[in-house]
């Protein structure tokens, strides 16, 4: 015997409210692959930021606090228990929460490095002698002119990425050595005045003792000293 119409009819209906729930599946996954997609681009902002937070705490700067990752574990939680539940009608609150939740860490990691840096960018120039620059040569100073600039534009920027963290202490190190081998050949105690003035401008010949030229020319410094007269 045949199939009749209405079992016909009501194969089709069958094979009709399958092909739905496969449509319905695959819209699903589209769905849940862009929500996956949106979470993917969200984490390049705290993923950067945890790794410049790890290369401060790696450089060794004081103070730095540690960031709470609390509301973003309880929040990838409550996504994992509604996508093992294939809760769907809260899946999208979900997804948003976890955007929220690592926006919110990106930005309070940021927070903590920007705060400790300055103390720890300022004691690392300081170490490397930029104070003591103004008592070398001006020839010297001259030298070492673009790497203090670069210091010091450092110590007020805080590190957006590990590289400018790295950079920061290659150049401190740099810098440290520079210095510490003009140092080397120290000047004499007599000079001193004279290097002290000259570094905030000029220094009155007037007031040049014949031992201090004497010593600036037995350094081989004194050519690098120009008299005007002043109006």
């Amino acid at each position: 015997m045949g199939e009749s119409l209405l079992d016909k009819a009501r194969r089709l209906n069958q094979v009709a409210g399958e092909v739905k729930a496969v449509r319905s599946a695959m819209d699903n996954a589209r769905r849940l692959q862009n929500r996956a997609s949106e979470l993917r681009k969200a984490l390049v902002e705290p993923d950067l930021a945890a790794q410049t937070w790890r290369a401060c705490l790696k450089a060794g700067v004081d103070g730095l606090q540690t960031p709470d990752h609390t509301a973003l574990v309880q929040a990838v939680a409550y996504l994992r228990r509604g996508l093992d539940a294939e809760a769907s009608a809260d899946l999208d609150a979900s997804f948003d929460t976890v955007k929220r939740a690592l926006a919110a860490v990106a930005r309070q990691t940021d927070s903590l490095t920007a705060e400790a840096w300055p103390g720890f960018a300022k004691a690392k120039a300081e170490e490397a002698g930029i104070r003591s620059v103004r008592m070398l040569p001006p020839s010297v100073q001259k030298t070492l002119t673009y790497a203090i600039a670069d210091v010091e534009r450092a110590r007020g920027a805080v590190p957006r990425n590990p590289s400018q963290v790295d950079m920061f202490l290659r150049q401190v190190t740099w810098l440290r050595r520079e210095i510490n081998d003009v140092r080397g050949t120290k000047l004499p105690t007599q000079l001193e005045a004279v290097f002290e003035a000259l570094s905030g401008g000029s220094f009155p010949l007037r007031d040049m003792t014949a031992e201090q030229f004497r010593l600036l020319q037995e350094h081989g410094l004194a050519n690098d000293l120009v008299v005007r007269w002043q109006a």
